[in-house]
């Protein structure tokens, strides 16, 4: 069987833009689906007191398959990054680039979510900074999931996407790590203050797209702009420019 090999300017970098796009394709619904799931008749992290069932016709249509995309992806450049390394080389390569945006996370980023989950559903009242004590006593959470089928999606990718390289495409991989991690967080804070002004649903559920999206490209911008925060989003530190070399004494 004749292995793929990239074409056109992929060909020439040696990178897969066709996954680049599925990834950046799977995060944008990611935030929709995200969205509707404040307004769906299932449990998340803060519910609108406004329950849309409409709004199931999206979670279930993408729940057996978005999952399974972002793991296709992942594997997919586990695999293409192993091709010459030993298995330990890659174990220190990942967990160099993976333990900080978690640790990122599980300190920052996700106790504005739990908060927000115990102010409405138990009426708690100490506080952030109180409540962000305990949640590092106490919540140690691990999530994961599989679902099928996303053959489909990658055959179209690959057929149609393989070489549509350019500025957008560089620019949205970079910043998809640190918008994943700052966009639940996002939406939650938002989609809970929003829903106090009781606008009309059509007016709050573009409003809280829109910021999701702003607070997403605000973040990037101010990280992809800090070197000590590149690491913490999974952004690659900024290489240091090479010192020129002294000229020789006369």
């Amino acid at each position: 069987m004749t292995p793929l090999r990239p074409v056109g300017n992929s060909h020439r970098t040696g990178r897969r833009v066709d996954l680049d796009w599925l990834r950046i394709g799977a995060f944008g619904l990611l935030i929709v689906f995200h969205v509707a799931m404040f307004y769906a008749p299932w449990a998340w992290e803060v519910k609108s007191p406004r329950i849309l069932p409409a709004t199931l016709l999206l979670i279930e249509w993408s729940a057996p398959w978005r999952l399974m995309l972002l793991f296709l992806i992942s594997g997919a450049a586990l695999g293409f990054m192993s091709v010459g390394r030993t298995p330990g080389a890659v174990l220190r390569q990942r967990t160099g680039y993976l333990l900080p945006p978690l640790f990122v996370a599980v300190i920052v980023v996700i106790p504005p979510q739990a908060y927000l989950r115990a102010v409405e559903l138990f009426g708690y009242s100490h506080g952030y900074l109180a409540f962000w004590r305990e949640f590092l006593a106490f919540d140690h959470r691990l999530c994961a999931g599989a679902d099928c089928s996303v053959l489909p999606a990658a055959g179209f990718a690959y057929r149609h996407l393989l070489t549509a390289e350019g500025p957008w495409r560089r620019t949205l991989t970079e910043a998809i790590f640190p918008c994943y991690i700052i966009h639940q967080t996002a939406i939650v804070v938002f989609a809970h203050e929003l829903a106090r002004l009781r606008l009309p649903l059509p007016v709050e559920i573009p409003i809280v797209v829109v910021l999701t999206a702003l607070a997403c490209v605000a973040g990037y911008e101010l990280i992809r702009r800090v070197p000590w925060l590149r690491p913490a989003f999974g952004m690659k530190a900024i290489p240091t420019p090479a010192r020129p070399a002294p000229y020789p004494a006369e």
